[in-house]
């Protein structure tokens, strides 16, 4: 198959250059200019937990340069917010959460990132009062464009209709004009940037 006779190429190449480029700016900040972000986004975060009465929440254990959550973590865990983290399950491609405490030991999953070693538990998106998620880029529109593995597609699928608020943790310079969607990419309820 040549590359003009395929009529998504344009579109799957714009992704996976766009994840490439993003990957490669990410990975490229200097842990200062991750925990300014960091630092800068918190207030937003703690507001957000406040205004929607959190008592248990899931968040990502940032990885490659993504927006750090350590910060949001140690308010959660002064404030009694239960915080669970993503456990990846390769053999399925399902994503499950386990509980994550100052005590709990991690584990790098088969992409890398630390997971907690405690046993995860298949808790329905419902179970949580917010869902922080990573993401490449985003819109104006909250859309959402992830790394490609699908892991929050299919968790936040129809989130809209069921009890679930998803929330994009993101850099400011993330926000992409003409972003390449597909009708799988998952949009969310709110994108916080520093």
């Amino acid at each position: 198959m040549t590359l003009s006779t395929s009529p998504n190429f344009s579109q799957k190449f714009q992704r996976q250059h766009l994840r490439q480029q993003i990957k490669q700016r990410r990975q490229s900040l200097s842990f200062i200019e991750q925990q300014k972000a960091s630092q800068q986004l918190l207030p937003k975060a703690i507001q957000l937990l406040t205004k929607r009465n959190a008592k248990t929440i899931a968040i990502y254990y940032a990885h490659a340069g993504e927006m750090p959550t350590l910060p949001i973590i140690h308010y959660c865990w002064m404030a009694g917010i239960a915080v669970y983290l993503p456990v990846i399950l390769p053999a399925t491609k399902q994503m499950q959460f386990a509980p994550f405490t100052k005590t709990t030991p991690m584990q790098a999953n088969c992409y890398g990132i630390l997971e907690p070693m405690a046993q995860a538990i298949d808790l329905a998106a419902e179970a949580f009062d917010i869902i922080f998620t990573p993401l490449v880029a985003f819109d104006e529109h909250n859309g959402r464009l992830g790394m490609g593995g699908g892991y929050y597609d299919r968790l936040l699928a129809n989130w809209q209709e069921r009890s679930i608020f998803p929330v994009g943790l993101a850099y400011r310079w993330q926000q992409i004009e003409n972003l390449p969607l597909e009708k799988w990419d998952e949009p969310l309820a709110m994108i916080l940037t520093d």
